[in-house]
């Protein structure tokens, strides 16, 4: 079976390039471009959800947030900046469990994904 896997980021380049990646690897890529469509689709469960943290509007700490606090057995991958990257110390509670730079880096991100879910 998929597992269901939640894209949520703002660039809708980098977003559609992400979801089609996992859609290739066999996995079932919902897509998002808001932080309200996230929270919102939790409620599917996702077992994986890859995050941006810098939105237009809204923030995507609420969604990492959400993700911890309502202990769901979720992996939690954020697509960070340098600069986005130091909110961390401040969310130590709410570790990713995986952080990709920008550029985002396909191959980094398929070779962590083998390693957490197997091969797709």
């Amino acid at each position: 079976m998929a597992e269901h896997v939640l894209v949520v980021e703002h660039d809708d380049r980098v977003r559609e390039a992400i979801a089609e990646f996992l859609k290739r690897a066999g996995m079932n890529a919902r897509a998002t471009s808001t932080v309200e469509g996230a929270l919102t689709s939790l409620r599917r469960l996702p077992a994986l959800v890859v995050l941006d943290l810098a939105f237009p509007a809204g923030d995507g700490i609420e969604v990492w947030r959400a993700v911890r606090e309502l202990r769901m057995a979720t992996e939690v991958a954020i697509i960070a900046s340098s600069c986005e990257a130091r909110l961390f110390e401040s969310m130590t509670p709410f570790r990713p469990n995986a952080l990709f730079g920008k550029p985002f880096n396909f191959e980094d991100f398929a070779d962590w994904l083998c390693r957490t879910f197997g091969d797709a």
